[in-house]
């Protein structure tokens, strides 16, 4: 389709460089490289490169400490969970025997279930 709205060059995103592949030289001749780069811009560009790499792995690392300390609080409140289940299940296992144990020996079966 032409409107670009399924399957033409424009939809699979080609068509929005200007410029074809295959259009030979740029128009008056000559070089097309673009200007020469000095020493000084190269050092200058290994000096940048540098630097961003040391900000990218101190993000990183910061990065993986912030997710070391995520998974460790979430074991935390896992473990912590798993403690409160145990305490309410052996209280309401206290609480059952005490019941049962008060009801006495003839009481129904019921109440003396689960010991």
């Amino acid at each position: 389709r032409e409107d670009g709205a399924g399957g033409g060059e424009a939809a699979r995103g080609g068509g929005a460089f200007p410029f074809r592949a295959d259009s030979g030289p740029a128009p008056g001749g000559g070089d097309d490289d673009g200007p020469e780069a000095s020493d000084a811009d190269l050092v200058g560009l290994q000096r940048e490169l540098a630097r961003q790499k040391r900000r990218y792995q101190a993000t990183q690392k910061a990065y993986q400490s912030m997710q070391e300390e995520r998974a460790q609080s979430r074991a935390r409140s896992k473990a912590e969970e798993a403690r409160t289940l145990e305490k309410q299940i052996e209280h309401y296992r206290d609480a059952r025997h005490a019941i049962a144990s008060a009801m006495g020996p003839d009481a129904p079966p019921i109440a003396r279930r689960g010991r």
